[in-house]
């Protein structure tokens, strides 16, 4: 039987489970690397910041093109160059750059998944959950848990989807995001459904269509409609 199988559960003679009294503290002792697990969970929401500045700030795009200086890309996105120094020294922290010793930065494998135009890119994904429509809401999770009811309309002030009808930019950025996630895995999508004999492929809240779009690259003769949501651009 396991630590964790002797800590939690002991079978007694009508065969009903019950907790055992802990008498193998060591077994669950919290390692250093426990806290420093633990510590990264608890700045999560750091690197979501992070990351959203990074795509709105088209920062991958930029390196994508070659290494430049903080003052280069601030210069071209008209933004400070002492933050944006800061921003990329904490993106090589992260493994999403790289510096010389002439601090200038250069792109990894890790920040190309932020940028735009490429199959699976997660550049808007980025930006649509670092904004309000989404990072409001998880603001109030406490609330959710003690009264069991969603947050989004006290957080916003009305449904998503009413909220993204008022504000097209963060609705666009939504759309975007989905697009980009869903182009990662359309094709293969496509090469795994056999729609030779199907007489329809309706995409019900499809946003831009990036999927049935697939579908019917495999199957030109595929008919198709699309109905995206009405408050959601498509």
């Amino acid at each position: 039987m396991s630590p964790v199988e002797r800590r939690f559960m002991k079978t007694n003679a009508n065969s009903t489970a019950s907790l055992e009294p802990s008498t193998h503290a060591a077994d669950f002792a919290a390692t250093d690397k426990d806290f420093e697990r633990m510590m990264q969970m608890l700045t999560g929401f750091f690197v979501t910041q992070i990351a959203s500045a990074v795509a709105t700030f088209s920062i991958a795009d930029h390196l994508a093109k070659g290494p430049a200086t903080a003052e280069e890309i601030a210069a071209i996105e008209g933004i400070d160059s002492a933050a944006t120094f800061r921003l990329l020294r904490a993106c090589a922290s992260l493994g999403l750059v790289s510096c010389d010793d002439r601090l200038t930065f250069s792109a990894t494998p890790l920040l190309g998944t932020l940028r735009t135009n490429v199959p699976g890119s997660l550049h808007s994904m980025a930006i649509a959950w670092s904004a309000p429509g989404h990072w409001l809401p998880w603001g109030r999770f406490l609330d959710a848990m003690r009264t069991g009811q969603p947050q989004t309309v006290p957080a916003l002030g009305a449904a998503i989807w009413d909220y993204y009808a008022r504000q097209p930019e963060e609705a666009a950025a939504f759309t975007n995001a989905m697009h980009g996630f869903t182009s990662g895995v359309a094709q293969e999508v496509a090469r795994l459904v056999d729609t030779s004999t199907a007489k329809l492929a309706v995409d019900i809240g499809g946003a831009s269509g990036t999927l049935v779009h697939s579908l019917m690259t495999a199957n030109p003769q595929l008919p198709r409609c699309s109905h995206p949501r009405p408050a959601t651009p498509s």
